[in-house]
């Protein structure tokens, strides 16, 4: 860098006016790089009055500027300008210069760069020991975040390993009273392997019962065990991408409502010897479904002057509480009816179940001919198809009386009454039980008495069978004779039985040889 000699003293210009001589250096800026161009400072201090002008030379050829004037100290000004030499321009070499020209002096006032000799852009700016010491701090500093980078990144890769996606509780989709569920929860990482899994009712441990409790055994035993639970051994299957494994950890539970309603499944996840649980999934509240037990259409004899006969359906130890019946006859749907409203909610049991009855009423003339065909269709959410209860008529069951001896002597005849059943076709057999409830039916000295008309809708029957044997001399075994009563209204035969000592082998041996084929006598009304 050059620079004009400094004036001593102000300057007496043309015309008479004071005037201030600039100084005048010239200087390069640092420089990126050796192929960046080069930008040149002039500055030009200390000159008064303001109007001046400044013009760039390289070798004699003048190059653009535009100036800029700021005030100095003293009254004076200055202004520093700029240019910039394009890599072409700064190869070339030779002098640069920045010539001033003041209009009251005369002259030229100019300072001058050799930039072959100076080479301005060989030196770059000197690190002072302050800028130094920043540079090793931010040095360290980079070097220290790369080494915590590392760690978290490393910290990162083992948490990654060790992280589980665990499913949540997987319940049956219904989960009926007595019928077995399972429960299952799904847990997928690269470690599973090395997984555990601790389930709960509510927070009461699940331990394996399947060996001390029998699916057909009652759930709650005298011993207090939590019901039935079999736990499944936890199994490895492949997951989609081939570093990750998934396990499946389940149990197997029949449901019971002292034990399950409200309940919640809870399971813990931890790994092989760490106490710490690293997840926990909890299911949601069940609903326990119990399929309702539901009787045969019941019809009962008109209690006034209407001639209505009151039909009547029950269903007992279903759960949920709601329950709908729906009434139907050959004719359409029928509205059921409900004089007394209580009588009709479902009503809960000391077990929890509930039960609920449902009634509606029709003509005695349109049931007494049994022409006519009722049913009622009971609906619970327990039930994938609603349970159907029909009839075609009044029906009543018979009362069956125990076997008595009607004569004590000689020959011995037994009967049964049989009371109170409608309509009137009704089948009675006889039966013989011997060497470990053998049955012989008894086809021979047979007879029914009746049906008889009692009630208007009622009747009775005896039935009777002669044995024809003596007591004198006889040996005393353990035989049984039964008497069978089948009716339309029963589900299944009515059965009696009677035993005396004193018949033997000589008894049942006569009553074996008169057996032979005898359809049972009936007596139909007319």
């Amino acid at each position: 860098m050059k620079e004009s000699p400094k004036k001593a003293w102000p300057y007496l210009g043309l015309g008479g006016s004071i005037t201030d001589v600039p100084t005048v250096s010239l200087s390069a800026l640092p420089q990126a790089s050796h192929s960046s161009p080069l930008t040149l400072a002039c500055d030009i201090e200390g000159f008064y009055p303001e109007e001046i002008s400044v013009t760039w030379i390289q070798n004699g050829s003048v190059l653009p500027n535009l100036p800029s004037v700021q005030s100095g100290p003293g009254g004076s000004f200055r202004t520093r300008h700029f240019h910039t030499l394009s890599l072409e321009e700064k190869m070339r070499g030779d002098e640069v210069q920045c010539v001033v020209w003041q209009p009251t002096v005369p002259g030229l006032i100019s300072a001058t760069m050799n930039l072959s000799v100076t080479g301005p852009w060989a030196h770059g700016p000197a690190l002072t020991k302050s800028a130094k010491a920043s540079v090793a701090l931010m040095i360290i500093s980079l070097v220290l975040v790369l080494l915590l980078c590392l760690g978290f990144s490393w910290s990162k890769r083992d948490e990654k390993e060790k992280s589980l996606r665990v499913s949540p509780i997987i319940l049956p989709p219904r989960v009926i009273v007595g019928k077995k569920g399972r429960v299952t929860v799904s847990i997928e990482g690269r470690k599973v392997d090395k997984v555990q899994t601790v389930w709960f009712l509510n927070d009461t441990p699940i331990s394996n019962s399947s060996l001390t409790v029998t699916e057909k055994s009652p759930l709650v035993p005298p011993s207090g065990n939590a019901g039935y639970y079999k736990l499944h051994k936890q199994r490895l299957l492949s997951s989609g991408s081939g570093s990750t494994q998934q396990l499946l950890s389940s149990f197997t539970f029949i449901p019971d409502i002292s034990l399950h309603k409200g309940a919640v499944f809870k399971c813990q996840i931890s790994y092989r010897g760490k106490e710490k649980v690293v997840a926990e999934r909890v299911s949601d509240k069940f609903t326990l479904l119990a399929v309702p037990h539901v009787s045969e259409i019941q019809l009962s004899e008109p209690a006034d002057d209407t001639g209505l006969v009151t039909l009547t359906a029950q269903a007992s130890r279903f759960h949920p509480a709601v329950i709908t019946f729906r009434w139907f006859c050959e004719g359409g749907e029928l509205t059921p009816i409900a004089p007394r409203p209580s009588l009709f909610t479902p009503r809960p049991c000391a077990q929890g179940f509930f039960s609920a009855i449902s009634q509606c009423k029709l003509p005695w003339a349109e049931l007494v001919r049994g022409e006519t065909r009722v049913w009622v269709t009971v609906h619970h959410m327990a039930l994938k198809t609603p349970i159907l209860r029909e009839t075609r008529g009044f029906v009543k069951k018979p009362c069956v009386s125990e076997i008595s001896s009607l004569s004590p002597e000689e020959p011995m005849s037994l009967g049964c009454e049989i009371t109170g059943f409608y309509p009137p076709e009704i089948s009675v057999t006889w039966w013989i039980l011997s060497d470990g409830n053998r049955e012989e039916e008894i086809v021979e000295e047979r007879e029914l008495w009746g049906p008889l008309l009692t009630h208007p809708s009622t009747y009775r029957a005896t039935a009777i069978l002669r044995t024809g044997s003596s007591k004198e001399g006889v040996e005393e075994k353990d035989n049984w004779i039964m008497c069978r009563v089948t009716h339309c209204s029963l589900k299944e035969p009515t059965e009696k039985r009677w035993r005396n000592r004193l018949i033997g082998d000589y008894s049942l041996s006569v009553i074996k040889q008169k057996m032979h084929f005898l359809e049972p006598l009936t007596h139909h009304r007319q």
